[in-house]
């Protein structure tokens, strides 16, 4: 029986190319925000698809803005106290992306931090 689905998988792959295999759904991502800080619950993640849900644990409203190369930009919904969002981006480009709180001046107080995004 293994070796027929091993077998099945190497048609699938030879028929569908590459793509098969790196097809997958997307990586999930923990943010804390708070004031007047961003927490990430890792530092780098793969290109491709992340989930990343934002939990507002701070006494103020915050969002969750995401910048990247080539003017990527990928803007979330306000979080009141106390609540979760969650914000869809496809991070297809290696690199540095910034995490932000545009909200007032929230991102000059601290509300910033980075994820690098691995190939």
């Amino acid at each position: 029986m293994r070796r027929r689905i091993a077998a099945a998988t190497l048609v699938a792959l030879a028929v569908l190319g590459p793509a098969a295999a790196t097809a997958r759904g997307p990586v999930t991502l923990g943010i804390a925000e708070r004031e007047f800080r961003i927490s990430t619950y890792a530092d780098s993640v793969r290109r491709g698809p992340v989930k990343f849900n934002v939990t507002n644990f701070g006494q103020d409203t915050h969002n969750l803005v995401i910048k990247g190369p080539k003017h990527f930009l990928v803007k979330g919904p306000d979080v009141e106290p106390g609540n979760r969002a969650s914000v869809r981006a496809n991070l297809r480009r290696p690199g540095t992306y910034y995490l932000l709180c545009t909200r007032a001046n929230h991102r000059k107080l601290g509300m910033h931090a980075k994820l690098v995004v691995r190939r």
